[in-house]
């Protein structure tokens, strides 16, 4: 994983507790609806397999510019994921 990813990945605070987590659950439905492994996501995206399973367990609050990286992987849009979500 890039440096600049690990100074910025935070781990979620209380009150962003829930935002990550529901942000997690719509990253890993859309994987897993496009029947792609972690591994495979976190290639496309340029992150590190345990960066990706951080995310989809809620455990990160995920940078603007990772979360397009992770849409782009997808072959999704940013706005599609937070819908997801229901943010």
């Amino acid at each position: 994983m890039p440096a600049a990813l690990k100074k910025n990945a935070a781990p979620a605070s209380a009150s962003s507790e829930t935002v990550a987590k529901r942000l997690g659950v719509a990253v890993r439905r859309q994987r897993k609806a496009k029947k792609l492994t972690q591994e495979v996501l976190a290639e496309r995206a340029d992150l590190s397999t345990n960066y990706i399973g951080n995310i989809e367990r809620g455990e990160y609050d995920v940078t603007v510019s990772t979360l397009r990286r992770v849409a782009v992987a997808l072959g999704c849009t940013t706005s599609a994921l937070l819908d997801a979500a229901q943010l």
